[in-house]
């Protein structure tokens, strides 16, 4: 499975180069206000993310003292997990949406950011902003699920201390964004964002291969 892994990152790494190279191709880059810009930075987004996965989980793999064939395991609960993965990913497309969005609209205030998400003179993205906090929220209804799940299920690894890192990480990110949204995104605290995500995101796809790949 580690070998699965390890080729899912070679191919998906490809397609990000593929994504970035079109994206400086067709301009779709620095003030570009191009309607298909905001679909190809979603589409190169959810590569991100699942390159992140493919490595992250090729890393835990090799990790363990005894491999995993394709052959000798069994998946438990493999939608639950599916949708809980899928769920969280698309929380990271929208919040990168959002921050585009942001950015395009240069608001000035927390009442006026308001104001443009409401306002028909907005653009679609602007008035879109709304779905990632919602998503984001909906979200954590899966990752909850899934940490009680955690702790419910023994297996031949001990998922405390991963499962209380989700934890801690998830509050951060929701700290963060708040912060996020209160100060108008500035810099700093969008690339603490990213990173408390990214980080969220790499924790959970190992917790979700611990709880789903089990040995027959």
């Amino acid at each position: 499975m580690a070998r699965a892994a390890a080729v899912a990152s070679v191919v998906f790494t490809l397609i990000e180069a593929a994504l970035g190279a079109l994206l400086v191709k067709l301009g779709y880059t620095a003030q570009s206000q191009s309607p298909l810009r905001p679909a190809f930075l979603a589409l190169h987004l959810a590569n991100t993310l699942l390159l992140v996965a493919a490595l992250t989980l090729t890393a835990h793999l090799l990790s363990r003292r005894k491999g995993f064939l394709r052959g000798s395991v069994h998946f438990t609960a493999p939608i639950g997990a599916l949708a809980t993965v899928l769920v969280v990913m698309l929380v990271g497309v929208t919040g990168s949406l959002a921050r585009w969005a942001t950015r395009s609209s240069r608001p000035v205030s927390l009442g006026m950011a308001l104001a443009q998400d409401f306002s028909s003179a907005s653009g679609w993205l602007v008035r879109w902003r709304w779905v990632h906090p919602g998503i984001a929220f909906a979200a954590s209804f899966f990752l909850i699920w899934l940490l009680v799940r955690a702790a419910q299920r023994k297996t031949h690894w001990d998922n405390r201390n991963l499962s209380a890192l989700v934890l801690l990480l998830l509050a951060a990110v929701y700290l963060l964004g708040l912060m996020d949204v209160l100060l108008l995104a500035p810099l700093w605290v969008q690339v603490a964002h990213l990173l408390a995500a990214d980080s969220l995101w790499a924790a959970l796809v190992v917790l979700t291969a611990r709880l789903t790949i089990e040995p027959q």
